[in-house]
């Protein structure tokens, strides 16, 4: 059974902490993420992985790090995930836990749902993003 958990904190004045952890029979991820409160932007990225079923699974910690800088709120903050951590340059369980950890935060980064259309508005940025569902994507 899988059991995942989300946090988020106040860690310092100007920083956030989000903790997504992630446990099942073969893994056990914990990802720490400090973002500082204006943009959103991530100044420290952690990862440890202290149940995983292969040894290469650890290869996607060097990766994890190169997300430094990256907004949570970037509209293209997926596909960037994708590009640095999709296939073999990661780990498709922490590239999970990453996309459902940016959605736990959305409530508390944006300031108002998104509209019919689906596009949110970012005032702290002065940008929209657009967050869409490929799921149920309108034809």
């Amino acid at each position: 059974m899988r059991t995942q958990k989300f946090l988020a904190e106040t860690d310092e004045d100007t920083l956030k902490r989000i903790t997504a952890e992630m446990e099942d029979e073969y893994h056990h991820i914990i990802l720490r993420i400090w973002v500082e409160d204006s943009q959103y932007s991530i100044v420290r990225i952690e990862l440890e992985m202290p149940r995983h079923p292969e040894d290469r699974c650890l290869d996607c910690i060097k990766n994890v790090e190169k997300l430094m800088g990256l907004s949570l709120q970037h509209p293209q903050f997926r596909r960037r995930l994708l590009k640095t951590l999709g296939g073999e340059r990661g780990c498709s369980h922490v590239l999970e836990l990453l996309h459902q950890a940016q959605d736990y935060t959305r409530s508390i980064f944006w300031d108002k749902p998104p509209d019919k259309n689906g596009r949110y508005t970012i005032s702290t940025l002065d940008q929209e993003g657009e967050v869409r569902c490929i799921a149920f994507r309108k034809k």
